[in-house]
């Protein structure tokens, strides 16, 4: 084939498909917290990463109680699972599951924690607290809204409570960060990781989770998923589709303009396609808008993390096991061409924390 025609061809193609930055649903993906404080302390955070690891010094977080047991007098928190994390990785990568941790009550007391379970990808960890007084379990809230006010509550090393207000806010994950991220309108909060998010009716509606450069949280309704699924089957997965996905349609004009001209009133833009993925063979690409999964519509990042631990649950109650492959159906609208077409994925489920490259 001569040059000319390759040429050709490749125009073709690039017509044919969507581009994230073309797509009319695509705000500018933000990328970075422009609060100069911010800025600052992502710098001072690394000489002071330096120096911790110099010092042989371990992670510290905040836990919250979801559970409580009054036969065995045990407790049930979850916590980021940064805190099983090596200093020396600085994307959280290895981790130290068999590192002893010991919880400081309230009460002046200490107890050592049972390792129950943790997630690489969800950022989580699940642990129990023997011989402590009554604890009071947590309400966990699973209504959030994006602009709404609300408080960061932690603990410091000397357990003096950490009151901080901010606004839960519509924002895209950096590169390095997780697709199931919700952001808060933060700079600050090195001391807040684990620590709880409540709205002003005293329930937690997340955990905060201290990733730089923007700090960010993760959906009560995610934790408690999972919680449910790890006491039902003592493992958790989820299927690795490759797709990275932005938050939901974010002002009137543009929801009216999309009804209008594309009649679509909800769904999430592709952001990012994994190379060599089912999803990148079945011709997805950036710009395209997924509005249904598993038949379900999805408008939010959240809901589509809930379907997808939906697809383990059934396939954990079927006898499928983890590293099988499983089959989940997406809705996919396709801007440029203006058609809607369903795509059958069969990919992997897995335990492990997804790459999109």
């Amino acid at each position: 084939m001569g040059e000319g025609s390759t040429t050709a061809a490749a125009e073709r193609d690039a017509a044919d498909s969507s581009s994230e930055y073309s797509s009319p649903l695509r705000r500018p993906m933000v990328y970075y917290n422009s609060d100069v404080a911010a800025v600052d302390l992502y710098h001072r955070q690394f000489f002071k990463y330096q120096e911790k690891k110099d010092e042989k010094e371990i992670y510290r977080c905040t836990g919250i109680i979801i559970e409580w047991d009054e036969v065995s007098k045990s407790a049930t928190l979850v916590t980021s699972s940064q805190i099983l994390c090596n200093e020396e990785s600085q994307d959280n990568s290895i981790y130290y599951p068999n590192t002893k941790m010991i919880a400081h009550l309230l009460d002046g007391t200490t107890s050592e924690m049972e390792l129950l379970y943790f997630s690489k990808h969800y950022e989580i960890v699940f642990f129990k607290v023997n011989g402590a007084l009554d604890l009071q379990v947590a309400l966990l809230d699973t209504e959030l809204e994006f602009g709404s006010e609300a408080c960061v509550l932690a603990r410091d090393k000397n357990l003096d409570l950490i009151c901080r207000r901010t606004t839960i806010v519509a924002m895209d994950p950096c590169e390095h960060q997780k697709n199931h991220y919700l952001f808060i309108d933060a700079s600050d909060c090195e001391d807040c990781n684990g620590g709880a998010l409540t709205n002003f009716n005293r329930n937690i509606v997340s955990m905060v989770l201290y990733a730089l450069p923007n700090v960010a949280f993760i959906p009560s309704s995610l934790i408690l998923k999972c919680f449910a699924l790890w006491k039902k089957f003592r493992k958790l997965g989820r299927p690795h589709l490759g797709l990275k996905l932005t938050v939901n349609f974010l002002d009137i004009s543009h929801l009216e303009n999309l009804s209008r001209v594309y009649g679509i009133s909800s769904g999430l833009i592709v952001a990012k396609v994994s190379n060599g993925s089912p999803a990148e063979r079945n011709g997805i690409r950036m710009g395209d808008v997924i509005f249904h999964c598993q038949q379900e519509s999805i408008s939010t990042t959240a809901q589509f993390e809930d379907v997808l631990l939906d697809v383990c649950e059934k396939h954990f109650e079927k006898g499928i096991n983890l590293n099988s492959k499983v089959d989940v159906e997406l809705v996919v609208y396709n801007l440029r061409k203006r058609s809607r077409r369903t795509v059958s994925l069969s990919v992997e489920l897995s335990d492990g924390m997804e790459v999109i490259d």
